[in-house]
């Protein structure tokens, strides 16, 4: 491997090593439920998880892994809201999301996408798109962050709902 192959590895990784941080910090805090981006995010990613899954159909393994990975997500997300602490502050609702489970999803992710990286700057991209794009691993881990956070803001709004109406 030569050192101009090392260059975009060597602007990238401190980015999101830096995003990386920021996110954990973020997610550590106590947080004001915003309606809109959980309504955002409970409508979108679930339509995200049905685009991928109409394009991975085709492939039997890539088919499997989307909807277990789809699964596991949904019962993190569903860990996710037990092991969040609500807190409400008079007209408004406050969570703070489980630090480590965020953690654990975010490093998970994290992981996956520098095997990946590391993969493509050292032999390069796959002839074949869908060797890039369809991998099981990749997809099973996809659909689990898509569907912890889909379950997770529609349980954020569910349990802002259920608050309201006391």
């Amino acid at each position: 491997m030569n050192l101009i192959a090392l260059i975009p590895a060597a602007i990238v990784i401190p980015l999101a090593g830096w995003k990386l941080y920021r996110r954990y910090r973020n997610g550590a805090i106590r947080q004001r439920l915003n309606s809109r981006k959980s309504w955002l995010s409970a409508v979108f990613f679930p339509f995200l998880f049905l685009l991928l899954a109409g394009i991975s159909f085709r492939d039997s393994a890539s088919f499997a892994s989307l909807l277990a990975g789809g699964a596991a997500g949904a019962c993190l997300g569903i860990l996710g809201l037990r092991l969040t602490a609500f807190e409400a502050v008079d007209a408004d609702l406050f969570y703070r999301p489980h630090s480590y489970l965020g953690t654990a999803l975010l490093l998970i992710l994290s992981a996956r996408i520098t095997y990946r990286f590391f993969q493509v700057l050292s032999h390069g991209l796959p002839s074949e798109p869908d060797d890039i794009t369809f991998s099981p691993i990749g997809l099973a881990m996809l659909a689990s962050i898509i569907w912890y956070y889909a379950v997770y803001s529609a349980g954020l709004l569910y349990r802002r709902s259920k608050l309201r109406s006391r």
